[in-house]
């Protein structure tokens, strides 16, 4: 079994997996997909890749989320996971496909690592797909500090 991790600035399991359709690595505006990362570091490091657009670290909540190996295809190594236009392209045609609920991507943050791509809207999703909340996380304040002395400089 594969453990996956989830942060989202919500404490209610509905909405931390609940249909968003914005723009992102590995889907275009509009393709819903929900992001989870191999381990809570991972996510924590994912949430700050994005720090420009948030106005505060706190109010997270973890997620667990637990799914068999064997259902779980990865997205091809040939793919550039730079090229956006080409993570995207492969992103929303899987969704389209309902090929898998869960999908296995690099993560662009750490490219040793790994993201998992998860379709809700797959029909086997919540028979393959354990969510688990693990309740708020917190972030060192030494990082809080860090991204508000970034935000503050010219």
């Amino acid at each position: 079994m594969i453990r996956s991790y989830r942060l989202a600035y919500t404490d209610s399991l509905l909405a931390a997996f609940g249909p968003r359709g914005a723009r992102a690595r590995w889907n275009s505006e509009g393709t819903i997909l929900v992001y989870t990362s191999e381990h809570p570091a991972l996510a924590a490091l994912e949430i700050l890749g994005g720090w420009e657009v948030y106005t505060t670290l706190s109010g997270y909540h973890l997620y667990r989320c637990t799914f068999d190996e064997a259902l779980v295809p990865e997205a091809p190594s040939e793919i550039d996971i730079f090229d956006e236009s080409r993570t995207r392209a492969y992103g929303d045609a899987w969704v389209r496909a309902q090929q898998s609920a869960v999908l296995k991507v690099r993560s662009v943050v750490v490219p040793e690592s790994y993201n998992y791509l998860l379709n809700p809207h797959h029909p086997d999703f919540l028979s393959q797909v354990e969510l688990t909340p693990l309740g708020p996380f917190v972030f060192d304040k030494r990082v809080e500090r860090l991204i508000q002395q970034a935000k503050q400089e010219p």
